[in-house]
């Protein structure tokens, strides 16, 4: 079995952010920024809770669906983790960018994310983690796979 990744992260990497982070996966690398809570704009305003958006950047170019979808699940992800209730009408940003791609991107922008919140001081339930699996096609579970494991996998976790 392959050995995992090795994570590197610096915490306080932004000066205008409550929280920021450079998280690295191996030679997957994002940065992670979070601003909040702030006051949240009228379309985005939830009474009771605090909404939480976030943005994701690819390395160039502009957005596709796969870039909203990462977006997607690391919202629920986080909003499941932070103590909303504790801010209501609010708003917290979250803002992931991608430097480098190597595989377990999505992982790699959860773990990083998790950083900056914590970075931030926001009430959290508890703490995030993720890893990426795949199913290659020998029927084997590959966890934190590389680049070149995830263009050739069956299934990706």
């Amino acid at each position: 079995m392959d050995s995992l990744r090795e994570l590197k992260s610096q915490l306080n990497i932004l000066s205008r952010s409550d929280g920021s982070v450079i998280f690295s996966q191996g030679q997957t690398v994002v940065v992670a920024s979070m601003y909040g809570p702030v006051e949240a704009k009228i379309q985005k305003t939830i009474i009771d809770k605090a909404s939480v958006e976030v943005i994701f950047r690819p390395k160039s170019g502009l957005s596709f669906v796969q870039d909203r979808l990462k977006e997607s699940v690391i919202k629920s992800t986080c909003e499941s983790a932070l103590l909303t209730m504790l801010h209501p009408r609010t708003s917290v940003i979250l803002t992931i960018q991608e430097l480098q791609d190597q595989g377990s991107l999505l992982s790699c922008c959860i773990n990083a994310a998790c950083l900056a919140l914590i970075n931030s001081g926001i009430s959290m339930r508890y703490i995030l983690a993720a890893v990426s699996c795949i199913i290659n096609d020998k029927n084997e579970v590959i966890l934190d796979a590389n680049q070149i494991q995830s263009n050739v996998s069956i299934n990706l976790l």
